[in-house]
């Protein structure tokens, strides 16, 4: 499976992490969210005046199971959700 800093081909991520700390993980830095007509960064309220850049973009596939991550597909082209979702047990 290829790694998630292989996908993202910058050098630099823009944020306090190297490419080792980064390893593995699909968001890099802190989540942004929009909630109640205002914004989030890591769960705080976000300076609306601030600029923020989206360095790259990547298509996956998360597997869950009891509220965990149990696979993530990132290669491609990925598999089709249909698919997978009929090859799991119906008591799952």
């Amino acid at each position: 499976m290829t790694k998630i800093s292989e996908l993202l081909s910058s050098a630099s991520d823009g944020f306090d992490q190297t490419d080792q700390q980064a390893d593995g993980q699909i968001i890099v830095g802190l989540r942004e969210h929009f909630k109640d007509t205002n914004w989030y960064t890591g769960g705080m309220p976000a300076d609306p005046k601030r600029n923020i850049v989206a360095v790259g973009t990547l298509h996956f596939i998360r597997r869950w199971k009891d509220q965990q991550v149990v696979k993530t597909y990132t290669d491609h082209p990925l598999p089709d959700v249909n698919e997978l979702n009929a090859k799991i047990p119906i008591e799952q």
